[in-house]
């Protein structure tokens, strides 16, 4: 396998020897940015109009619409910055991601975050000092099904690889069920046995 040489840097940051080593690199979580279908006292994601606004001392809150659930809620903002006041306005059109919870009988979105797309999802790797989306790049460049053909891996496990680094409703859901174990495998396993026990879980 080739590795462009803007690339070798990053190899060499996170250590690794080898294609299998980057496929194994997974995230420690996946954020779901898919719309959420109801509310509930969790992270979702939901298309809002914002209705109105007032603030008080460093809080900025609201009302909005919400336009999959057909249902008027809440928002708040703590520590609102300058950024916060300027974006956030009367009218406004957008996708927040927020924790929601039940606030004088009213769905209230906690500190929303906007963002541009809903419905993917974005692995976080956590490394410190890396991008995450420098991570994701490298192993959108490399892991593939012919690099890893290349290192002898047996379909089964190529199979399981790639899957594992979709990033879509179903490798989220695999994802659910490495939770609990998966960065213990690094440590314990050889790579043979880490595919193996990844493989066993599905």
């Amino acid at each position: 396998m080739k590795i462009k040489q803007s690339d070798a840097l990053l190899f060499k940051k996170l250590r690794l020897k080898n294609i299998v080593d980057l496929a194994l690199t997974l995230p420690k979580k996946i954020e779901n940015l898919s719309l959420a279908k109801t509310p509930s006292e969790d992270f979702c994601t939901e298309e809002v109009k914002i209705i109105s606004i007032s603030s008080r001392s460093n809080k900025l809150s609201g009302q909005v619409y919400c336009k999959n659930w057909h249902a008027y809620a809440k928002f708040i903002i703590f520590n609102a910055s300058k950024w916060h006041y300027g974006v956030f306005k009367a009218g406004k059109e957008c996708i927040f991601h927020a924790k929601m919870s039940r606030f004088n009988g009213i769905w209230q979105f906690t500190n929303p975050r906007l963002i541009k797309e809903a419905g993917v999802f974005i692995p976080k790797y956590q490394i410190a000092g890396i991008k995450d989306e420098s991570i994701a790049g490298l192993i959108a460049s490399y892991v593939n099904k012919e690099n890893l053909k290349a290192s002898n891996l047996d379909e089964k496990y190529i199979n399981l690889l790639l899957n594992l680094h979709r990033y879509d409703a179903q490798s989220f859901e695999i994802f659910k069920n490495l939770e609990n174990f998966k960065e213990d495998l690094s440590r314990r396993y050889t790579t043979y046995n880490i595919l193996n026990v990844l493989y066993r879980t599905l």
